[in-house]
């Protein structure tokens, strides 16, 4: 009883049909006068036709409209069920969720979401398949949406057979013009004429106009009642994908503990035969191995005693190369220098010769300076003892003519006369020597000082003993 009231009172035509009839009661009572309104919406049948399925249209939409709008308040309060553990939950734990929805549905009261969540929770608490929960999801979300669709058959019906009744209306406005005309009477048919021509025309415009509003209305609630679906969609997926554990039954753990049992069986067939293989395979290697070292020490002393042959080969080779190469060298190249090396030995040893004589010569006249040198002091000596015997100026005079006959025996000339005095200058001149004076008891370094001969002119004896030497 309660569903048909809720359904007498959620019914589009019933609303819709009342619509019309308080639409055209306003125009039979004179509440409408806008005479373009009566003319397209009271002139024929056909047109009440048309505004009664327009209104129940829009009536239909208003109510869809309506219903998305409380879905969409219901939504806003949020999921209903906690959220999802980290470990997953047993199936048998639906019938608490069910009591869940059942507690939310008296304070939410009925909607899209809960109705969902709880076809949902009746398929697994059936199946107990948790692995089939998405199929199971995205299936009921083509269900609500087809049962949506279905819910605008009457209109897209009523969008389908408006234009229709127009076309019906021109019809039957033609049909009313032709059926009026009459040629004997042309004022009289003409005014027929014109009003049955007027329904056809008015007819059709007046269906395509309503239809269009229709039509646009139409597109707009399923708009938003497809966002709706879209965001139900979403919350029911956030609260029942990885809630479950999947839980096999008993014929899958049967199933499970043969496959383990076979699995187990063939993990240790495939054992030993591993086992079995990989001896064989360590035993080939072995032998391989041997193989291989043998062929290895066989190749390698082969390829020691070709490298040895080869490298004496080699050696011998070069070494005739480079003896060629050496003999070559020293023809062309180093017998230049060695031939320069012996003249410059050669005239080396010539200047260390010439240099040794020069040497002994030196040598020579450094004895014969020492020599002259004590025949200096000794003539210095004697020189002193004349002036303390008082004949110094006659032995000077007879020095002094030794001089020239020592020169001219020696074949050297005289020196010069020396342009610095010198301290026995005086001895040698040729004046007449003074008269005796008493000698004066003089120290011996001044007596010394007085009569000592200078070095220039004992340069004689040095040129004597090296013109000596030379010849």
């Amino acid at each position: 009883m309660k569903r048909l009231i809720k359904g007498l009172f959620t019914s589009a035509v019933l609303w819709g049909g009342l619509a019309t009839a308080g639409f055209y009661l306003a125009v039979a009572r004179g509440l409408i006068t806008d005479p373009l309104v009566l003319r397209y919406t009271a002139g024929h049948p056909v047109e009440y036709i048309i505004v009664g399925m327009f209104l129940i249209g829009m009536v239909a939409l208003l109510f869809k409209y309506l219903g998305v709008l409380r879905q969409q308040r219901a939504m806003s309060l949020g999921p209903v069920f906690p959220p999802i553990r980290r470990k997953r939950e047993n199936c048998g734990r639906a019938d608490e969720y069910l009591e869940t929805i059942d507690r939310a549905e008296q304070v939410r009261g009925k909607s899209l979401h809960l109705d969902r969540l709880r076809r949902a929770l009746l398929f697994l608490k059936s199946s107990r398949r948790v692995e089939e929960l998405d199929t199971e999801l995205r299936l009921l979300a083509e269900d609500d949406e087809a049962a949506s669709e279905r819910g605008y058959g009457m209109v897209r019906m009523f969008i389908w057979a408006i234009p229709i009744l127009g076309f019906l209306g021109t019809v039957v406005g033609i049909t009313m013009a032709l059926g009026n005309l009459d040629l004997t009477e042309l004022e009289s048919s003409s005014q027929n004429l014109a009003s049955g021509l007027n329904v056809a025309f008015d007819t059709t415009a007046l269906a395509l106009t309503l239809v269009f509003f229709l039509y646009f209305s139409l597109f707009f609630v399923q708009r938003v009642e497809g966002r709706l679906f879209a965001r139900v969609t979403r919350l029911v997926d956030s609260e029942m994908r990885g809630r479950f554990a999947r839980i096999p039954s008993e014929n899958e753990q049967n199933n499970t503990r043969a496959v383990r049992h076979m699995l187990k069986t063939l993990c240790g067939a495939f054992d030993k035969m591993v086992q079995a293989q990989i001896q064989r395979w360590e035993d080939a290697l072995a032998k391989a191995e041997r193989q291989t070292s043998e062929l290895t020490r066989q190749g390698g002393e082969q390829i020691r005693q070709v490298l040895q042959d080869s490298f004496k080969e080699s050696v011998a080779q070069h070494a005739r190369l480079m003896s060629g190469a050496q003999e070559k060298l020293l023809t062309e190249t180093l017998t230049p220098y060695i031939r320069a090396l012996k003249e410059s030995a050669e005239k080396i040893s010539a200047l260390q010769d010439q240099f040794a004589e020069e040497g002994a010569l030196f040598r020579d006249i450094l004895s014969a300076t020492g020599k002259i040198s004590m025949l200096e002091d000794r003539l210095n000596e004697n020189l002193h003892a004349l002036s303390q015997a008082g004949c110094f100026s006659e032995t000077v005079n007879s020095l002094a003519a030794v001089i020239p006959l020592l020169y001219s025996r020696l074949g050297a000339p005289m020196p010069a006369k020396p342009q610095t005095p010198s301290r026995l200058s005086p001895l040698f001149q040729s004046t007449p020597a003074p008269e005796p004076k008493p000698v004066e008891n003089k120290p011996a370094e001044e007596q010394d000082d007085s009569i000592r001969v200078h070095p220039r002119h004992s340069v004689f004896g040095r040129r004597a003993s090296r013109k000596g030497k030379s010849a």
